[in-house]
């Protein structure tokens, strides 16, 4: 049963990322800008709990909190997929703000200037006979300019 459940996450994984060929998983080189022209519409930036990455000289990322897991672990059967909730924090010169994206309940994507933050993905997915560590969280973001 679990081989089966695991070949069809395998296979909606593989559909999901069909779908998306627009968008350019490209690392940061630390200039939003240049990286979104070379994308064809959106940046996708994969951040491991606690990373930040310097999307320009005064724009950078951060994945700061894992705030809720409720998703359904990948080896039980649950009547609601349940939800991820992060917190990313953007910082701007000395500003900056917090906001949160969540996997499947509430608030998906934030806008911050002229960009459109989404969450992709929230990995590791859970399971039930391993134990919650956020340290192996990584969150993967599609940045849109707006």
């Amino acid at each position: 049963m679990k081989l089966l459940k695991t070949f069809f996450l395998i296979l909606f994984v593989s559909i999901v990322v069909a779908s998306c060929e627009r968008d350019s998983s490209i690392s940061s080189t630390g200039d939003i800008e240049k990286d979104l022209s070379k994308a064809s519409d959106s940046l996708v930036i994969n951040l491991k709990y606690g990373e930040e990455v310097h999307l320009s000289n005064y724009l950078s990322l951060k994945f700061d909190d894992l705030l809720e897991e409720s998703r359904c672990p990948i080896d039980f059967n649950c009547i609601w997929a349940g939800n991820a909730k992060i917190r990313m924090y953007i910082k701007e010169g000395n500003g900056g703000k917090n906001f949160e994206l969540n996997t499947g309940a509430g608030v998906t994507h934030d806008v911050y200037g002229k960009y459109d933050f989404r969450i992709e993905e929230l990995t590791p997915y859970p399971e039930s006979t391993i134990p919650l560590n956020k340290y192996s969280y990584e969150a993967t973001i599609v940045i849109k300019r707006l």
